[in-house]
């Protein structure tokens, strides 16, 4: 959505693009809050958008590394506000994909699988076991291959055919039903 919904000007000053002032009051209103504003826009748009460059990073290790990024520490206590969660809800729905939330959690399940797998220590009677355990976990990293292989062959094909998560249409869609849902 960056760069659709969202972009950024000159200076590096974020701003919501006029056609969809109306469409996600959840964004606008943390912009022009004093105490949140484009730095809260910033983490959103780097911890939840799927084009994001810590896209491949874990939710939790993506969210202290954009706060470090921002403000030089691994938390800030305004991402609990009330108008944050709304706007980071918004965000979250205009670009839910199920294929993209199964290979999140299979990422974050690898990753305490690593960690697991890291105390293990090697001896001669659990080399066999061990070595059974790589190989599912090779397995298991295979198949995180051919879901984002899969995941990126359907936006390659929605952006030729001109629907792709980045144009005007599909995230105006998207708000619109959103919108309708609230108030419906």
């Amino acid at each position: 959505m960056f760069g659709t919904l969202i972009s950024t000007d000159k200076q590096g000053n974020v701003k919501i693009n006029d056609k969809y002032f109306h469409l996600c009051p959840e964004l606008v209103a943390v912009l022009n809050d004093k105490n949140l504003g484009g730095p809260v826009i910033r983490y959103i748009i780097n911890v939840y958008d799927r084009k994001s460059v810590y896209r491949h990073f874990p939710i939790d290790i993506r969210k202290e590394e954009v706060c470090m990024a921002i403000w030089d520490k691994k938390e800030n206590p305004r991402l609990s506000h009330e108008l944050v969660q709304k706007a980071i809800s918004l965000y979250e729905y205009v670009q839910y994909d199920p294929l993209i939330e199964q290979y999140n959690a299979m990422v974050a399940k690898n990753k305490k699988i690593i960690e697991v797998f890291n105390t293990i220590q090697v001896t001669e009677a659990n080399i066999s076991q061990v070595n059974k355990w790589s190989a599912e976990m090779q397995k298991s990293t295979e198949g995180l291959e051919k879901l984002r292989e899969r995941i990126q062959a359907e936006e390659e094909e929605r952006e030729i055919m001109g629907g792709g998560s980045d144009s005007l249409s599909y995230i105006e869609e998207r708000l619109i039903r959103r919108q309708k849902e609230m108030n419906g």
